[in-house]
């Protein structure tokens, strides 16, 4: 007997979530009350600048002329001399405001630096100094959401996992789904159990995130979506999610699609051609794959064929705002080295393609940088000895990439 799948966990929230919860509550009160005090500092500041607090304008008239021209000025010295604190502080290091913080770093934020700055608009304010005072609240409240942050020790990867924890609770895949699926792709057979675990995670993480849609009376079953997840997860198994960011849907013909394009030829003629496509991948916009040849591709095609994996490394290409064969390469990568791998065995395979020579992977490689760059991706993952064998410097550069090692 088939064993049932696992019970669906309950709906509701876990002891993690519960936990993370209160942490959020907590980080939300002492913001507020950060915010009530810099509103409060606001009074106390203009208070002692002009002993009229309220409306500037009304106390600005009731002072005399001298002490007029000499508040905001006062101001302006102590604000300056607090940004000057707040700069020995930072050390030569750059201070990030909170969205800066997110985007570019691991969201912490120098607590310290944003007080400084934050008496610093205390006084500009205070003194009738024309600034936002918005933002500072924002900034303050933001700074001690992540000095809490930093006492209940979480970081990135500790709210990444209760994400994926959390998903995995509530949009299970099917176990027999699953196991259907995956020992079935020829794709997936390499990986072990970690590493199907892991791939497991991305794909219900790509399954919430993107649509996968039917078109032309297709309708779409969830072992096919599984199927295109599953292959599409595989070129970031390594690499993260937000691989992915920028686009939401996947859209599925029955079969091949036909599409006109204008095309220029070598001479500036413009011709209008009519071709039928098993996929295309859209710079900004959705990923589109007839079905016919995703279903052959993963569990039966031939080595180096999978239109899911070649449309999806175009994603990838496409990572830097155009698509030109060559990827957002990682820190520890040379640029030269992938340069020098990739366009010497694009050239050759180029030039014996041009001479009706056999070559050793699909000649569709010989179009573009581009086109080579999503060709010799399906072979890395479904033909890795071909590719190793015939371009080991190709193969090398696309393991430090994909940070994957097919063959070991």
């Amino acid at each position: 007997m088939k064993p049932a799948p696992p019970a669906p966990h309950a709906a509701g929230y876990h002891g993690d979530d519960r936990w993370l919860l209160l942490w959020a509550a907590l980080i939300g009160v002492v913001g507020a009350l950060a915010t009530v005090a810099f509103h409060e500092g606001m009074a106390f500041t203009e208070r002692l600048a002009t002993q009229h607090p309220g409306s500037l304008v009304s106390a600005a008239e009731a002072l005399a002329p001298w002490r007029r021209a000499i508040t905001p000025a006062l101001g302006g010295i102590a604000a300056g001399l607090f940004l000057w604190l707040a700069q020995r502080a930072a050390n030569g290091r750059k201070q990030l405001d909170y969205l800066e913080a997110i985007a570019v770093g691991d969201g912490r934020q120098d607590v310290r630096g944003t007080l400084l700055h934050s008496l610093s608009s205390l006084c500009t304010i205070g003194s009738g100094g024309s600034i936002g005072r918005e933002g500072a609240m924002v900034q303050l409240a933001a700074a001690t959401g992540s000095w809490i942050g930093r006492i209940g020790r979480f970081d990135g990867d500790d709210l990444r996992r209760w994400r994926t924890r959390r998903l995995l609770r509530r949009h299970p895949i099917p176990h027999h789904i699953w196991r259907d699926v995956t020992q079935r792709a020829v794709a997936l057979r390499r990986l072990d159990a970690v590493q199907m675990a892991h791939l497991r995670e991305l794909t219900t993480w790509f399954l919430d995130r993107k649509s996968i849609t039917g078109v032309r009376g297709l309708e779409v079953t969830l072992p096919m979506r599984v199927a295109v997840a599953a292959q599409a997860s595989l070129l970031i198994l390594n690499l993260g999610a937000e691989y992915f960011d920028g686009w939401v849907e996947v859209i599925l013909y029955p079969g091949a699609f036909r599409v006109s394009r204008e095309e220029v030829d070598s001479s500036g003629l413009v011709h209008n051609e009519d071709r039928a496509l098993s996929g295309e991948s859209w710079l900004r916009g959705p990923v589109v794959l007839s079905w016919d040849d995703v279903e052959r591709d993963t569990y039966g095609g031939r080595a180096g064929c999978n239109v899911v994996l070649h449309e999806f490394a175009h994603k990838l290409d496409g990572l830097n705002g155009r698509t030109n064969g060559m990827p957002p390469l990682h820190r520890d990568m040379s640029r030269e080295h992938w340069i020098e791998a990739m366009s010497a065995s694009y050239d050759a395979l180029c030039l014996k393609v041009a001479a009706g020579e056999p070559v050793f992977i699909n000649p569709y490689a010989a179009t573009s940088p581009v086109e080579f760059f999503a060709v010799v991706s399906e072979y890395f993952f479904t033909a890795p000895d071909i590719l190793e064998k015939e371009c080991p410097g190709v193969y090398r550069q696309l393991a430090l990439f994909y940070r994957q090692e097919p063959l070991h």
